[in-house]
């Protein structure tokens, strides 16, 4: 006879209880998981947003630090401009200029580094000025300084404007060519002296890596007699070109009537960058 092994309660269903504690531990992981998943998250999206602001703060001061040495690398160009013309060194000016380079002087437009440029300062102020020698010579002494400057540069770093207040004395013996001897000799005066002032509202262009100048534009705002002084000018002074190339051999390409002239005139040179605290350009 077979014996029937009595059935309890206890193990009817022997698994039933690691069976809960398999699912509550399960289900506990997963919610654990979820909230570390959510912390890692929550972490992680500051230090991100850190990040991208660093990267934003690094690419503003650079773009500062390249703005700024372009402004530095534009006013030395123009000061060694200034250095080059009191020394009389012609050939060393022709080369700070951009192949499309242009001068504005005394009504006259002088187009291009290899043609207008050149014929202005090494066939106009050549002979004038050091008997196209290249270098300082015994008899003119041009001497200037360049001050206020403003240097503006774009926001691509290809080009910019800058405008510098000039102030210049000079004085050179009847020996010279420079045309205003011709009024000295008329005079009956052996030299010339005279005082200048005027401002430089330029145009720059970055070849490469090299800044030079597109546009030099020079409008003299006074003269004067160096010992009876400005008060005494008279208009005229230094008569305007009048002939264009090559009926003037050492003439501009174009004329053009000047914005500001000369004192006793009272018009202003344009100014091309805008006001520091309106941000509006003036206008006369």
């Amino acid at each position: 006879m077979k014996k029937v092994k009595p059935t309890t309660e206890s193990n009817s269903s022997p698994k039933q209880p690691k069976t809960e504690r398999r699912s509550f531990i399960r289900k506990t992981g997963a919610a654990l998981s979820a909230v570390l998943a959510s912390a890692v998250a929550g972490a992680s999206k500051p230090k991100a947003d850190e990040n991208e602001s660093l990267k934003e703060q690094v690419h503003r001061l650079s773009t500062q630090l390249e703005i700024l040495e372009d402004t530095n690398a534009i006013r030395k160009l123009h000061h060694a401009y200034g250095h080059y013309l009191d020394k009389g060194m012609h050939e060393e000016i022709v080369n700070l200029f951009a192949d499309d380079g242009e001068v504005y002087f005394n009504g006259g437009i002088f187009a291009g580094k290899g043609t207008g440029v050149r014929r202005l300062y090494i066939d106009y102020f050549g002979p004038g000025f050091t008997g196209r020698n290249s270098g300082p010579v015994h008899g003119f002494l041009l001497d200037q300084t360049q001050q206020q400057d403003v240097v503006q540069v774009a926001q691509d770093r290809k080009s910019a404007t800058a405008r510098f207040h000039c102030f210049m004395q000079a004085w050179a013996k009847d020996t010279s060519e420079f045309p205003m001897i011709e009024l000295a000799r008329l005079q009956g005066q052996g030299i010339i002296q005279w005082w200048e002032g005027g401002i430089y509202e330029n145009s720059y262009v970055k070849d490469g890596d090299i800044w030079k100048i597109q546009r030099l534009d020079y409008r003299a705002i006074w003269y004067a007699d160096y010992a009876l002084g400005w008060s005494y000018s008279k208009p005229g002074y230094v008569p305007p070109f009048s002939k264009i190339y090559p009926e003037d051999p050492t003439g501009p390409d174009k004329l053009f009537t000047p914005t500001a002239t000369p004192q006793p005139g009272t018009g202003v040179v344009p100014f091309r960058y805008p006001h520091p605290v309106t941000g509006k350009l003036w206008k006369a």
